[in-house]
């Protein structure tokens, strides 16, 4: 399974169906910064693109809420 840091795919004129292997490619909203930014994690420092345990806590159970919803395993 796939997802995007920080960018997204959102100007490709061509969109794909990546069926369940990738998490929203072409969304905004979709990226792992965006998703981690909207919940309020911060990263750990205002220059930086990193996040710390509690951004990767976050995005671990994001990942497997996605997994189970859509039956990948």
């Amino acid at each position: 399974m796939f997802f995007n840091g920080n960018s997204h795919f959102e100007s490709i004129q061509d969109h794909k169906d990546w069926g369940l292997s990738y998490m929203d490619p072409y969304d905004p909203k979709g990226t792992y910064s965006a998703v981690l930014e909207n919940k309020g994690i911060q990263t750990v420092s205002p220059d930086s693109y990193h996040f710390g345990k509690d951004g990767h806590s976050f995005w671990n159970r994001y990942m497997l809420q996605y997994i189970v919803r859509n039956k990948i395993l």
